[in-house]
């Protein structure tokens, strides 16, 4: 993890991350009435090790896949999550749509169900910084380039978030820095 004057760079394990450690507890969404009931007839609980198992099951639950949620629920690595999730038959169009809200509601449970790491993204380090996913595969969620080469734009005076002003479109997106952005200065 970086922190510059406008930026928290973050990857991997790092606090930020979807892959890091982040217990989040949920109404199970295949449980079944007299079957799977915790006490007195309440849904049970199930309860993902990460932000992004969680966020991965929302897959197999648009796609009606008990199968594949019980098994992301229960893997014991991110990737392997994701590897799971990919094996899901599901409509990429719908995903596509929607995939943004399930992040959100992702975070808001990860930072509400883990005050830990509510208080670092509150903390006076990373106040008025922007949260930039430094991931060199995925220019969607994070930047499409990794740490060290976000660091060496930045001593060049390049900033990896501006425009392509010849395409008139953002260089990338870094959707999961916008929402981590947006959900801290939230709480503020």
């Amino acid at each position: 993890m970086t922190i510059t004057d406008k930026y928290v760079l973050f990857y991997g394990s790092d606090w930020p991350s979807n892959f890091a450690p982040s217990p989040i507890t949920v109404d199970d969404d295949f449980w079944e009435r007299g079957i799977w009931d915790g006490p007195e007839g309440e849904p049970s609980t199930i309860t993902f090790p990460t932000a992004e198992a969680y966020y991965q099951s929302r897959k197999a639950v648009m796609a009606k896949d008990k199968d594949r949620y019980y098994k992301i629920a229960q893997a014991r690595y991110p990737s392997e999550t994701k590897k799971i999730a990919r094996e899901i038959k599901l409509d990429s169009k719908r995903w596509n749509k929607e995939r943004v809200k399930w992040m959100w509601e992702t975070l808001k449970l990860k930072f509400e169900q883990n005050p830990h790491l509510k208080e670092k993204l509150l903390s006076e380090e990373y106040i008025d910084k922007k949260f930039v996913e430094a991931s060199p595969y995925d220019p969607f969620w994070g930047v499409g380039v990794d740490e060290e080469s976000i660091c060496r734009m930045l001593e060049m005076r390049e900033d990896p978030l501006e425009f392509d002003f010849e395409k008139d479109l953002p260089i990338c997106q870094n959707m999961l820095g916008e929402l981590l952005t947006k959900l801290r200065d939230g709480f503020k």
